[in-house]
């Protein structure tokens, strides 16, 4: 069965009564299906001949710029991007922003996929999907500890190789990250971001999602700068 464009329309607006987040994805839908129009006449003036021009990106600008001047009007932190998403504005985003090379460089490809698939979910403007950007960094983080596993080194060797090289092989910070590490670990198993079972601690304010994909978000940058290559 196919659905028209104005049948998407309403069924989306239909939703956003329910769900103001809906609203979201209909911007987002309007991104996608914006068009350009132009005459299908010759002498160019309109008589009821229109023609969607399918290769013009002229639409999408100006709608993107109307978009994120509204959102900045009314201080909503949401911006419209490029690849026609919409992603909501955080304290981290310049600090995310830092770390991109060093991400870019990570040598295994599953965990610099992890670390990107966890930033996107972090950038999400609905706040149910922060769940899955903290659940998605602590994956990253186990998987970061295993980089060094070989037949001969253990995931507890891997991750003392890690420290040492982090560390500079100073005992005060071998200190420091060893703690660090365990810390992350347990807030890792003991909280509802990895494990669900009626055991873990839920976390009762979805502030606290932000706060948990930093701090993990910054230990695993910093590793990656010091692995070895």
């Amino acid at each position: 069965m196919q659905i028209t464009i104005g049948q998407e329309r309403q069924r989306k607006l239909g939703r956003s009564r329910k769900d103001p987040y809906a609203l979201l994805d209909y911007i987002e839908f309007m991104a996608l299906h914006i068009k350009t129009i132009v005459s299908g006449n010759e002498d160019g003036h309109f008589r009821g001949d229109f023609v969607f021009d399918e290769a013009s990106d002229a639409a999408f600008v100006d709608f993107r710029e109307e978009i994120n001047r509204i959102f900045d009007l009314t201080s909503l932190t949401y911006t419209l991007t490029a690849n026609k998403q919409i992603e909501r504005i955080t304290e981290a985003d310049d600090f995310i922003r830092q770390e991109l090379q060093v991400i870019d460089q990570t040598p295994e490809n599953g965990l610099r996929s992890l670390i990107f698939e966890a930033i996107s979910l972090y950038k999400n403007p609905k706040p149910e999907i922060h769940r899955l950007a903290s659940e998605k960094i602590w994956d990253a983080l186990e998987r970061l500890k295993t980089i060094y596993v070989t037949m001969d080194i253990d995931k507890k060797e891997s991750v003392r190789r890690l420290i040492s090289g982090l560390s500079n092989n100073n005992e005060h910070y071998i200190s420091l990250f060893n703690a660090e590490f365990k810390t992350l670990t347990d807030i890792g198993n003991e909280y509802r971001i990895r494990h669900h079972e009626t055991s873990k601690i839920d976390i009762i304010d979805d502030a606290y999602f932000d706060y948990f994909f930093n701090r993990c978000f910054a230990l695993i940058t910093l590793v990656l700068k010091y692995i070895e290559r």
